[in-house]
């Protein structure tokens, strides 16, 4: 009987109320968007230096990017070898042979970044 009444995405209180306390922490919150934004910077750049990729302008936080020669069926196998996920978006419309990775922590950020350059090692 619930279920008819309950919204689509249900939010429940304590979700609710740790997102409040956080929206209101303002400091924080901008302390955080500064941090994804200047790690989604470094990313970008480190990227756009390794042989043979691809990085799309992102203002997310999240990085778009393509080998130029291997697919992305292949590249996100190599990437899970190594103990890193990201997105496979080959399928959708107009997105290429792309892969999309969340911005993370620093450290998160240069483990995605070794191991690609572990698979084009390898790939060369």
């Amino acid at each position: 009987m619930y279920d008819a009444a309950r919204l689509p995405y249900n939010v429940g209180a304590l979700t609710q109320l740790v997102a409040g306390r956080i929206a209101r922490d303002d400091a924080a919150l901008a302390e955080r968007v500064s941090c994804v934004i200047d790690e989604r910077a470094r990313v970008e750049r480190e990227l756009r230096r390794l042989p043979d990729l691809e990085a799309f302008p992102s203002a997310a936080n999240f990085v778009l990017f393509r080998h130029r020669t291997m697919q992305a069926t292949a590249l996100h196998a190599a990437l899970l070898a190594r103990g890193v996920l990201v997105r496979d978006v080959s399928s959708w419309p107009d997105a290429g042979e792309s892969l999309r990775a969340t911005i993370g922590s620093p450290a998160e950020n240069d483990r995605l970044l070794e191991a690609l350059r572990g698979v084009f090692a390898e790939h060369g």
